[in-house]
């Protein structure tokens, strides 16, 4: 009796092996190729996000740089020439 347990248990093994595969190395070996696969989406999904910020921050330049120009265009040149002042005062 103890034979025919142990021949059935080898048996069942072997089917198991050939049948299923190693569950486990097969498990893992999927979970690993389906991490590639979400790194590699990760990575282009962050790639075209850096694109995107890259983009707003260069309008958002432009943005202020147009205010800039803008301000200056409506107030004028703040910056007086020192010299005009004294000059004033002598006369």
């Amino acid at each position: 009796m103890s034979k025919s347990i142990g021949k059935l248990t080898h048996e069942l093994k072997d089917w198991t092996k050939y049948v299923y595969g190693y569950i486990t190395t097969r498990k893992r070996d999927l979970i690993k190729r389906i991490a590639n696969i979400q790194r590699k989406r990760d990575l282009s999904v962050d790639l075209s996000l850096c694109q995107e910020l890259e983009d707003a921050l260069h309008h958002e330049e432009l943005l202020w740089k147009q205010k800039a120009r803008c301000d200056w265009l409506k107030l004028g040149d703040q910056n007086t020439n020192p010299y005009s002042y004294s000059a004033k005062e002598e006369k």
